[in-house]
C-alpha cells in the first residue's frame, strides 16, 4: 500500500508505504527513509516509536525511525580531512557534528524506486559538498519483511572519496504501553566499548566492559536513569559479510527482539534527553525521557579522527553496504 502522507517543507509529497509478511507489517515514510511503524500480526500495538504526525516528524521526533547520515553519530571539531583536504562540517552547537547536521539524510525526502508487497527500496541523491562532504552520492535503503524478520540493507556509491556511515535510528519499546523502557532486559554481544569524554566524544581509548555497569554480555535489566546513562558505542566483532546476532531486547510483556548486523558497532541510547511534549508516536502516546531505547548498528563514532577505529572512507568505484535484521518472537518466562 502506498499513499501521500503529508507535505514536505519544499512542497513535495511525503509518501507512506506499507509492506508485510505473514508475521509482521511495516510502514515506511519517504521523509528520512523513516521506519514509522512495525507490528506483529498477533499484536495491536507497535514495536517501535515512530512519529505519528508531520509536526512530530519535523519537530521533537525528527530522529525517530529515520536513516541518519551520510555519517551517523559525532565528528569532533566539525571538521574532517579526506585525501589531505580539510572539510568544514555542520556544527550542531557543541563544537562537533552530529548525524551530519540539520540537512542530513534524515531531513530529506527520499524517492521510492522499487516496491512489492514485501519490500521497498528508497533512494536519495546528495550533491557534492552536501553536509560538508565531497562527492555526488547515491544512498539506497531497502526494507524487506520475511516471516518475523524485518531487514534493512543500506548501500551507497560516490564519485569522489568521501565519508559514509548511515544508520537507522529507530527507538524500541516492545510492549508499546507508554511505560519506561528501563524494565526491558538487554544483551549486547560485545566485550569492549569506546570511552567518551564529557562531551560524549571518543577519547580514542577502547575499554573492556568486564566489571562495568555497561557490561551487557548476559541478558539483564536495562536500568538506565539520570545517574546511569547509556549513550555509547559497543565494539562488536570484525565486520562479516553476513549478519551475526549482536543484541537481544526482551520486554516485561514477553516480546523478544534480536538484532543481527554486518556493522562493527552498536550505539545504545537511552532516550534520556528526549521529551516530545504533546507529539504522539505510532504507539499512541508522547515520549518522555527513558521511554524507549535506540539500538543503532553503525561504524564507531568520530572514526575520521581515530586511525585505529574501523574506517568509514568510501572511494569511487566501490559500494558501501550494510545489512541489519530485526527478528521477533515470544520470550520464555
Amino acid at each position: 500500500m502506498r499513499h501521500r502522507w503529508a507535505t514536505a517543507p519544499d512542497g513535495g509529497d511525503i509518501e507512506s508505504v506499507t509492506i508485510a509478511s505473514d508475521r509482521l507489517t511495516a510502514t515506511v515514510l519517504t521523509w528520512g527513509a523513516c521506519l514509522q511503524d512495525l507490528r506483529l500480526s498477533d499484536s495491536d500495538h507497535g514495536l517501535t516509536a515512530g512519529p505519528a504526525t508531520i509536526e512530530g516528524l519535523m519537530g521533537p521526533l525528527s530522529s525517530f525511525g529515520v536513516v541518519v547520515g551520510p555519517v551517523a553519530n559525532r565528528i569532533a571539531g566539525a571538521r574532517a580531512t579526506i585525501d589531505g583536504v580539510s572539510h568544514d562540517l555542520p556544527d550542531n552547537g557543541g563544537g562537533f557534528t552530529l548525524h551530519s547536521g540539520p540537512e542530513g539524510t534524515h531531513r530529506r525526502n527520499w524517492t521510492v524506486t522499487e516496491l512489492s508487497s514485501g519490500g521497498v527500496t528508497l533512494a536519495l541523491d546528495l550533491p557534492h559538498l552536501a553536509c560538508g562532504l565531497p562527492g555526488e552520492r547515491r544512498i539506497t535503503a531497502t526494507f524487506a519483511a520475511a516471516g518475523p524478520t524485518l531487514s534493512l540493507r543500506l548501500a551507497a556509491v560516490t564519485d569522489r572519496p568521501t565519508l559514509m556511515n548511515p544508520a537507522n535510528h529507530s527507538y524500541w519499546h516492545l510492549d508499546g504501553d507508554g511505560t519506561p523502557v528501563t524494565d526491558h532486559r538487554l544483551r549486547v554481544a560485545a566485550d569492549r566499548r569506546v570511552v567518551l569524554d564529557d562531551a560524549l566524544l571518543p577519547t580514542g581509548e577502547v575499554r573492556d566492559v568486564s566489571g562495568d555497569r555497561l557490561d551487557h554480555r548476559a541478558l539483564r535489566r536495562f536500568a538506565a536513569g539520570p545517574d546511569a546513562r547509556y549513550d555509547l558505542n559497543y565494539c562488536l566483532s570484525e565486520s562479516p559479510t553476513e549478519p551475526r546476532e549482536v543484541a537481544e531486547l526482551v520486554s516485561p510483556g514477553g516480546r523478544r527482539m534480536t538484532v543481527a548486523t554486518t556493522q562493527p558497532g552498536l550505539q545504545v541510547f537511552d532516550c534520556g534527553t528526549i521529551d516530545s511534549g504533546g507529539a504522539p508516536t505510532t504507539q499512541g502516546h508522547p515520549i518522555r525521557p527513558f521511554d524507549a531505547v535506540a539500538l543503532e548498528t553503525q561504524f564507531w563514532p568520530d572514526a575520521p579522527n581515530h586511525p585505529r577505529f574501523p574506517s568509514i572512507l568510501l572511494e569511487p568505484g566501490r559500494t558501501w553496504e550494510s545489512l541489519t535484521q530485526w527478528s521477533f518472537s515470544t520470550a520464555e518466562r
